[in-house]
């Protein structure tokens, strides 16, 4: 058989029968390598890319919860000044009340028109505000005397037959006992009528404070009731686009605002006695107490709280809320009136996950610059919610500066009326004295015309009518002077107070002037001044900084170092130009002084001392800042209680301020 012979014989015969193992072998040695080489690849990809989408979790959830974490904080410390500044506001119109010449004008001459002319100023009041559901003058018997109803946006006058007496209320109680300018303020509750709770729910508080005559008698209260409707209403739209829930306690953990309004007014309903925040939320509420603010986490989501203050010093609070059973009335100090604000962001709140991740990575493989092209661009966008929330931020921060420049301004423009106030009292004595000396005059030229037409004259009479006539001349002459320097420097003053304007003026005229402003204030106080200026320092600058500084420093010892002119005492005033272009002047007292704590709060906004006797709390600070701002220079305050006080002023001089100087 050839068949067999050939290929048992046949080397090319061997090697055919083994190709196809070698082929094989070659094939998973090519998808090994292959496989190896993918790996190799994609592992670090994967790696990379996992690493990446871990750390843009990580970085997306931290940014959104720092953002929500800042919105939250700045909206409640926004709310919480806008409800000080809302109560402040309120107060400002109740003092205003209190003091309306056509109110006195009824105490002094109880009478139809005078009553009309009162009822005409607040129907003005409450329809322009628009936030009052009633305003009222009760006597102190408690019965009302006047009273405006909001009548849903028709204010009008109530008729002497609806009248009623409110001596039983707490409202007026507790405002009769206060002294002039203290004010009570009832907690936020439900308006009532007739035992029982109005419908629609009417939120109100009751702002009260007493007046007196002007012989000092107290003779009843004026009453403001503040539809809070409208706090309330400002507080909801503010939180309205803010995650998770905004909620709004009284001391009790009662709710004034919840997402869910069946929630709302406990207090007021029997069948709500239990609906609280405590009995909600009770892990929460205990870390609430006793802590103005904070953050914290729990098992229920995270809650973010403030506590709110309304009251401010001069400011007592009523003897609970008016509910239909009382049952939660019990007396308030001004310091434990608290509201709280709490932001509540459920656990399950929406934040993104790792499955939503996943979904991101696996959705990137298809090329790695995709990848970082969505994470940057997701990155840029919570920049740019950042940078939005920070603009809104600065926004509100600008609007609250306004407010504080316009409180400034008023406080400025105070201290411009007194100083007309003044002026006007002082000018009046020379003016006085002119007149009646004039008048003289006119009498004796009259003697003096009978006495030429009689037969005979006696060269006595005569002689002693001219004297009488020249004394009088010359009282008349030196008190026109004197009316018109003091014009002269009330000119100056008030010119230079009113305008922004720079000029070169002499600081010892202007040191002068700013005393004859305030002589009416000091003249019956035994405080006396030493003034050591040159009378040749001449400077050039705005003569109205420097008249308000000093001005300020003035009544500011005025009132507080000898206690409003009671108490006998120096001001000295030194002023010196020093070397390297500087002017230097030193105010000092020899007053009360103060304690370490009062100087270090003497240039903070609002704070005073005295604010019961009337003081602002702006005066340092308008001294602070025009002595920083705008002369660009220092001021220290040196001070010890029974020791007086000393202010140091150190400030460049311009360039132009140089000419008759003299150290």
């Amino acid at each position: 058989m050839a068949f067999p012979s050939v290929s048992s014989s046949s080397q090319p015969e061997t090697t055919f029968a083994t190709d196809p193992i070698a082929s094989r072998s070659a094939v998973g040695l090519r998808l090994t390598s292959t496989r190896t080489t993918f790996l190799g690849l994609f592992l670090p990809l994967f790696i990379l890319a996992s690493l990446i989408a871990w750390l843009f979790l990580n970085m997306e959830q931290a940014n959104r919860r720092r953002i929500l974490e800042t919105d939250i904080h700045n909206r409640m410390a926004l709310q919480a000044r806008i409800i000080q500044l809302t109560f402040n506001a309120i107060v400002s119109d109740l003092l205003f009340l209190s003091e309306l010449d056509e109110l006195h004008h009824l105490l002094d001459r109880d009478g139809f028109n005078t009553k009309v002319a009162l009822a005409a100023e607040l129907l003005h009041l409450a329809s322009r505000k628009g936030i009052y559901d009633q305003v009222r003058y009760l006597d102190e018997t408690g019965m009302e005397v006047v009273r405006i109803n909001f009548n849903k946006g028709q204010p009008g006058i109530v008729l002497d037959g609806e009248l009623q007496n409110k001596a039983n209320r707490p409202y007026f109680n507790d405002a009769f006992e206060l002294p002039r300018g203290a004010v009570s303020v009832s907690p936020l509750d439900l308006n009532i009528e007739q035992n029982q709770i109005e419908q629609p729910l009417k939120p109100v508080i009751y702002f009260s404070t007493p007046v007196f005559d002007q012989q000092g008698q107290k003779r009843g209260i004026v009453v403001l009731n503040y539809l809070a409707s409208y706090l309330l209403a400002d507080f909801k739209a503010m939180a309205a686009d803010l995650a998770g829930e905004m909620h709004l306690l009284n001391r009790d953990g009662y709710w004034f605002v919840h997402p869910d309004v069946t929630q709302e007014w406990g207090f007021m309903y029997e069948e709500r006695r239990g609906v609280t925040f405590a009995n909600a939320f009770p892990e929460a509420w205990r870390q609430i107490q006793g802590q103005p603010k904070g953050q914290f986490f729990t098992s229920q989501g995270v809650f973010t709280f403030a506590t709110i203050f309304p009251l401010g010093q001069r400011f007592h609070s009523s003897n609970g809320p008016s509910s239909v059973s009382l049952a939660n009335a019990h007396p308030v100090q001004a310091d434990d009136y608290r509201w709280t604000v709490v932001s509540f962001v459920p656990a399950d709140h929406p934040f993104p996950t790792a499955r939503e991740i996943r979904y991101w990575v696996f959705g990137s493989y298809g090329g790695v610059v995709l990848v970082f092209g969505i994470g940057a661009w997701l990155l840029a966008l919570s920049r740019s919610r950042l940078h939005g929330s920070v603009a809104a931020l600065d926004a509100k921060v600008r609007e609250l500066e306004e407010t504080r420049r316009g409180l400034v301004q008023s406080e400025k423009m105070a201290s411009l009326g007194r100083m007309v106030a003044g002026f006007a009292h002082e000018i009046n004595t020379p003016i006085g004295v002119a007149v009646g000396a004039s008048s003289h005059m006119a009498e004796t030229v009259k003697e003096m015309e009978i006495l030429v037409q009689a037969d005979e004259v006696r060269e006595e009479d005569l002689i002693t009518s001219l004297d009488t006539i020249r004394a009088a001349a010359t009282l008349i002459l030196s008190n026109l002077h004197r009316a018109a320097r003091l014009m002269q420097s009330f000119k100056r003053t008030s010119v230079d107070q009113a305008s922004e304007r720079a000029r070169r003026f002499k600081m010892a005229e202007m040191v002068d002037d700013v005393l004859n402003s305030l002589h009416s204030t000091f003249k019956h106080t035994a405080i006396h001044f030493t003034v050591d200026c040159p009378p040749d320092l001449v400077i050039y600058g705005k003569p109205g900084v420097y008249a308000q500084i000093l001005t300020n420093l003035l009544m500011n010892s005025y009132i507080h170092a000898f206690a409003e002119g009671s108490e006998a005492g120096t001001i000295r005033v030194w002023v010196r130009q020093v070397p390297e272009k500087k002017l230097c002047w030193v105010f000092e007292d020899t007053g009360r002084g103060m304690d370490e704590a009062t100087q270090q709060r003497i240039f903070e906004p609002f704070f005073s001392t005295r604010r019961q006797h009337g003081g602002t709390g702006l005066g340092l600070y308008i001294c602070h800042n025009l002595v920083t701002a705008e002369l660009k220079g220092t001021i220290e305050c040196w001070s010890s209680p029974g020791e007086g006080t000393r202010w140091t002023i150190e400030h460049p001089l311009s360039e132009n301020a140089t000419e008759g100087a003299s150290a």
